[in-house]
């Protein structure tokens, strides 16, 4: 039962964990918004595509 337990809180705190590591990616974005260009947010996510695409 505590192995279900334990199992079951993993889980969740991974399901947590990814859930607020895609809010705050969108508030940076929406933050970069107020200082940038869409046409620069977009170069800018384009370079990090590109980056994590090479680093794998």
């Amino acid at each position: 039962m505590t192995s279900r337990i334990n199992r079951q809180v993993e889980r969740l705190t991974k399901q947590m964990h990814r859930i607020n590591s895609e809010a705050a990616s969108q508030a940076c974005i929406e933050l970069m918004l107020t200082d940038h260009t869409t046409e620069e947010v977009v170069t800018w996510l384009r370079a990090w595509a590109t980056y994590l695409e090479e680093r794998s």
